[in-house]
């Protein structure tokens, strides 16, 4: 429910519109680089417990 009230304010301005419906947000560049910082620290974590075990053995 609190989807319809804030929708709009959260995704921000509409930087590129492909439609009058669809167009790409401040929210959804935002959102790669979450992605992005999420998955460079799951690289490093990996990194670090791949070490971890080579050192083990």
């Amino acid at each position: 429910m609190a989807w319809l009230f804030f929708n709009g304010p959260l995704e921000g301005q509409v930087l590129w519109s492909l439609n009058r419906e669809h167009g790409l947000t401040v929210s959804d560049l935002m959102s790669l680089v979450a992605f992005g910082i999420a998955a460079r620290g799951w690289n490093q974590v990996r990194k670090v417990r791949e070490t971890v075990d080579a050192d083990r053995y």
